[in-house]
């Protein structure tokens, strides 16, 4: 018996007609391919092979996922070729039911590909937010929330490269978001990179004789939480000028006697290199 399509929940999630229209077109196709199924599958085949190495090439596919996105791709190159018989006689309309095709496929492998590291489909830092959901113990509503913002952000840089979204990443971070996760959000993000400078903080003291006026664990943690809220506001107010700079300017106030410490070695140094 000739197989017939089994769409997914993910596809039926991503459908883009209108549900009469859409109702109709899947028959149509299912009809199709029961009656040139041998000929679809042979016409298919080296494409079904090509798009699943191009994919691979372009983006990192856990093996875990390598199974279903291998018949996201066998399926949508199927349907694509039902409309070669549906519309032989009309191009516009074969390439018009094509492209939505491609559309809604391209959704659904996003979906899968988004929160994979290394993979700069959307947002990153939405794509790392849905990449940290146990970390950052996202629920349900949470998750499918920011997914649909990644998936929308995925389309809007597909359509152009060049766009920014960092504001709309910041705005459903802070939205979605509790306090508490926003927080652990960016400990995520920063810590190892925040912890290498305080290492390297630490020792220009230590060489610099001045380590006897410090604690080290209450003041280089005064100043691991000092770095880790200024990478924060940078961050939530990167394209916010005004806002980034009152934002800072109040940090400043609570600035740590490690973190000035530190400021007045650099600036000393630059003074002496001047200087020589």
């Amino acid at each position: 018996m000739k197989p017939r399509f089994l769409f997914s929940m993910l596809f039926a999630m991503c459908l883009m007609a209108s549900q009469a229209q859409t109702s109709f077109r899947i028959l149509s196709e299912e009809d199709t391919l029961d009656a040139h199924f041998k000929e679809i599958v042979r016409e298919t085949n080296f494409g079904v092979q090509e798009c699943e190495v191009a994919l691979r090439l372009k983006y990192r596919v856990p093996l875990g996922m390598a199974h279903v996105i291998g018949r996201f791709i066998r399926e949508r190159e199927w349907r694509k070729a039902c409309y070669n018989y549906i519309y032989n006689d009309s191009v516009f309309a074969r390439v018009k039911c094509k492209q939505e095709i491609d559309s809604v496929y391209r959704d659904s492998l996003n979906l899968l590909l988004i929160p994979v590291k290394g993979n700069n489909i959307s947002g990153e830092n939405i794509s790392f937010a849905l990449r940290c959901k146990d970390t950052l113990d996202l629920d349900n509503a949470q998750y499918q929330y920011m997914m649909d913002k990644a998936l929308s952000m995925a389309r809007q840089l597909y359509q152009n490269p060049k766009a920014n979204v960092w504001n709309e990443e910041m705005e459903v971070l802070t939205e979605s978001l509790t306090p508490e996760q926003l927080d652990n959000f960016f400990i995520y993000k920063y810590a190892m990179s925040i912890t290498r400078t305080l290492y390297n903080d630490w020792k220009k003291i230590v060489d610099a004789g001045l380590s006897d006026q410090l604690d080290k664990t209450e003041d280089v943690n005064k100043a691991y939480r000092y770095y880790l809220e200024q990478r924060k506001i940078k961050d939530v107010y990167r394209y916010r000028s005004s806002a980034q700079r009152k934002s800072l300017a109040e940090l400043n106030k609570r600035k740590p006697d490690m973190v000035r410490m530190l400021e007045t070695l650099d600036k000393n140094a630059q003074m002496e290199k001047k200087r020589q």
